[in-house]
Order: structure tokens, then sequence, then C-alpha cells
């Protein structure tokens, strides 16, 4: 059995594993900086929140992450009209996106 991942640089060869070093590792994108800063609402245990952190993360956008407890039913209902995450708020109600 032979397999070779190359995005990892990793090769499987009859049960062992070998780990190659990249020559080009991963860098961040330019960070994307928006102001006023956005608002990620997110629960703890929620794997899309997870989802949006991650892309997030790896697009390297700046935000301000605000956990929200598992009863706190007014904040979503006030920004959504429904208890749901996650809740990316860009801008302020009132104010212009710039």
């Amino acid at each position: 059995y032979r397999s070779v991942y190359s995005r990892k640089n990793i090769s499987v060869s009859a049960g062992q594993l070998t780990m190659h070093h990249a020559e080009d590792p991963f860098q961040l994108p330019p960070q994307v900086v928006i102001k006023p800063l956005p608002q990620l609402y997110v629960y703890d245990h929620c794997p899309f929140c997870v989802r949006v952190r991650v892309a997030l993360g790896l697009k390297n956008v700046k935000h301000n992450l605000v956990f929200l407890m598992n009863d706190d039913v007014d904040t979503p209902t006030g920004l959504v009209g429904k208890k749901m995450c996650p809740i990316f708020e860009v801008g302020t109600k009132g104010q212009p996106d710039h």
C-alpha cells in the first residue's frame, strides 16, 4: 500500500509514516481589518460556530469574538430574530459600514 499526501508532505508506505519538510510553508494572507471591527457571536459547543472561526482565521480577518451562554435568548433574538448562532455582525445599526 502506497499513498502520498502532497499537501501535507506526508508519505505512508507499508505502515510507516514519514514527514517531509515543506519548502513553501503555509503563510497567512494579509490581515483584513474592517472598521469598526465585526462581531462574531458564537456558542462554545457549536460546530457551525467553529467552522466560521476557522474560516475567519484562515482568511486572517480581524474580529471581536463574543461567546454567548446557552441560555442567553435575548442577545441572538435581538440581533437576528431567532436564538441561533453563529452571527457575524458587520458595523452597527445606524452607522455606515465604512
